[in-house]
């Protein structure tokens, strides 16, 4: 199962999503699209025709803050596409680390410092470009990106995510700072 966890206007990439998944179901003709989001259904399921995919091939749910990790743990491997704007230079987003902390790999675009962080962590794949080539390339792997022990995702992404990491990070730099060092 692909997931997707958040909202699916303004800065995420709904459409080249779909196509991915187009791809994925070519090869996977079972896979089933999870959207956990408080968007209104509508906007995923109104694109469905032009993308030829069908609602049945789409469990769309809104759910607690609370019982995300229960329902995001169905999904094999999570998604995210980011408009790759100015203003998302500097963008980590919190639904990585999440996807992360659960042991689940990544496919996404290199938003901020994300593309840096999947590799290091060796938990996903980073797509450049939107197109049925470079989904097909990443769809071939899949296979191994699913074999990817799931404690070792968490185990690596601690060095990004974790909060210890980033109280001593934020200490460092208020520190040097303070004692006027670059």
């Amino acid at each position: 199962m692909l997931g997707y966890l958040g909202s699916v206007g303004a800065w995420y990439m709904l459409d080249e999503m779909l196509d991915f998944f187009f791809c994925l179901k070519k090869q996977y003709p079972g896979a089933v699209f999870l959207f956990i989001t408080n968007s209104d259904k509508e906007i995923i399921y109104g694109k469905l025709p032009e993308k030829y995919l069908h609602k049945d091939d789409f469990y769309i749910t809104t759910v607690n803050y609370k019982d995300v990790p229960f329902h995001i743990k169905a999904a094999d491997i999570c998604i995210s596409f980011i408009k790759p704007v100015y203003s998302k230079t500097a963008s980590s987003p919190t639904k990585n680390g999440e996807v992360l902390s659960m042991g689940i790999p990544l496919i996404l675009n290199a938003i901020g410092d994300s593309g840096i962080i999947i590799e290091k962590c060796k938990a996903g794949f980073v797509i450049d470009t939107f197109n049925p080539l470079s989904y097909q390339q990443v769809i071939d792997q899949i296979e191994e990106l699913i074999k990817i022990n799931p404690l070792e995702i968490r185990k690596n992404s601690l060095e990004f995510y974790s909060l210890e990491s980033g109280v001593e990070r934020y200490s460092a730099v208020y520190s040097s700072l303070l004692n006027g060092q670059d």
